[in-house]
């Protein structure tokens, strides 16, 4: 089977979280599994030191891209690595930018553009190079994919002639833009209505994906229940119930072959269920990358690797912090996200520069 992924981030190329992590393991899962597997992401300006060292493929110096009355032409290369391959679409006044999304927590104001643009450029390379059997589209960011295809406004793919597959990864992030967005995107202002765009006045992506994918998946079984509650919703249950008969949950998994800290050349020092002697020294080497002393190795010590935002639950950990650390606990916390809440943990990792560490 020929599958292609289109995604905003996928390791090593691109990530600032989880959705990063999935995409690039199922894919090189799957090429394992002897599939065909093509993913197409954007070349931000992050990727580029990452490209520089791999051999390269120039698919198209000049792939002309439609937003709207704006013709825009983008660069497309590609790279073969872990049998997989990488498509990257090239547009440096859209990718070349400092973050993936943004510098705030609004992010650009053109990323309805600046993905629209990934996913006509994912459309045109369905057509023209890899044709695949699927299409699997993860997260807001792709949810027009499924749109154009349904509602036959891609030129390439008629409606019924490429199956969808789109995941949501976290319900939460919407991709909401004013109505306007609409022309400037090229789509007709009849999407704009409540069985396809619209989304309390204005235009959701996350919901197109959800309404017009053929089928949709969630991160886990228990992800796939909860988010047809009131209670897990977050205002968009009416939307998933109307696809219940189509969603399924498929748990996230771990690339063990990336993650086994018994061969894993970058920790401190190796260990195993077997033997954890070489644990300590990745401690001791932990709490120096965060500039904690060394003499609290023997107090316990919880560590977080996650987006920051409150539906994370990191509102609740740096509520109580204060408590952790009056308990003897350490605290170091890895990732970026909201603006406040990345200067609420900073504040603490100040309070208490022994017990906690902030990057």
């Amino acid at each position: 089977m020929k599958i292609m992924m289109v995604a905003s981030e996928a390791e090593p190329y691109a990530k600032t979280g989880g959705l990063g992590d999935v995409v690039g393991a199922i894919s090189r899962h799957l090429a394992g599994l002897g599939e065909h597997v093509a993913v197409i992401l954007p070349l931000y300006e992050a990727t580029v030191p990452v490209l520089a060292s791999r051999p390269q493929t120039i698919v198209s110096e000049d792939l002309p891209i439609a937003l709207g009355a704006e013709q825009r032409h983008v660069r497309v290369v590609r790279v073969d690595e872990a049998g997989v391959w990488w498509y990257f679409i090239d547009d440096p006044d859209y990718y070349h930018r400092p973050g993936l999304y943004g510098t705030s927590d609004d992010g650009y104001v053109d990323n309805a553009q600046r993905f629209m643009t990934l996913v006509r450029g994912a459309l045109a390379i369905a057509a023209v190079e890899f044709a695949p059997d699927i299409l699997h589209c993860h997260d807001w960011q792709t949810g027009l994919a499924p749109v154009l295809i349904r509602t036959g406004h891609d030129p390439s793919h008629p409606p019924g002639s490429l199956p969808t597959l789109f995941t949501i990864h976290n319900l939460g992030y919407d991709g909401l833009f004013e109505k306007d967005i609409l022309t400037k995107i090229g789509l007709p202002e009849e999407l704009f209505h409540v069985d396809a765009l619209e989304f309390y006045g204005k235009v959701s992506l996350l919901k197109g994906g959800i309404l017009h994918a053929d089928r949709i998946s969630t991160v886990s079984e228990a992800y796939s229940r909860e988010i047809l509650t009131s209670e897990h919703g977050l205002g968009k249950e009416g939307i998933t119930r109307l696809r219940k008969e189509d969603l399924v949950g498929i748990l996230n998994g771990v690339d063990y072959t990336r993650w086994d800290p018994a061969t894993d050349p970058v920790i401190a020092a190796n260990y195993s269920a077997d033997d954890l002697t070489g644990k300590r020294d990745c401690k001791l080497d932990l709490l120096r990358e965060f500039g904690l002393p060394a003499s609290a190795a023997g107090r316990p010590l919880f560590g977080i690797v996650s987006r920051l935002a409150w539906q994370k639950g990191l509102d609740l950990v740096a509520a109580v912090t204060s408590e952790l650390v009056d308990s003897g606990g350490l605290l170091i916390v890895l990732g970026t996200g909201e603006s406040g809440l990345e200067q609420e943990l900073r504040t603490l990792a100040r309070r208490y520069p022994e017990s906690v560490g902030v990057r």
